[in-house]
């Protein structure tokens, strides 16, 4: 919500806001939800630090979405590159 931007989060708004609003098919929504994503990754998983997340749609599932998570995971005194891929489907309601 734009009148909540700026504002610290708190476990309040624990995790990502429905997706549920947004289309799979959509370039942009894509994009926002990535940025979405990325940013609750880093608010609330403190050892990871420069996050990025790519998300495409998955053609194989319907409202299916194949998102890459890449960053760099604080261990002892050093700084490891991390990469892996999660797949989840945005379900749109019916009514």
């Amino acid at each position: 919500l734009p009148e909540l931007r700026g504002r610290e989060r708190s476990v309040i708004d624990y995790g990502i806001a429905d997706l549920g609003t947004h289309f799979t098919n959509s370039v942009l929504d894509l994009k926002g939800m990535s940025r979405q994503v990325a940013r609750t990754i880093a608010a609330y998983e403190p050892r990871l630090t420069e996050v990025s997340v790519t998300l495409e749609k998955d053609a194989a599932v319907v409202g299916g979405i194949v998102a890459d998570v890449a960053g760099k995971v604080r261990y002892e005194n050093r700084l490891e590159s991390i990469a892996f891929p999660v797949s989840f489907t945005i379900e749109h309601p019916t009514g």
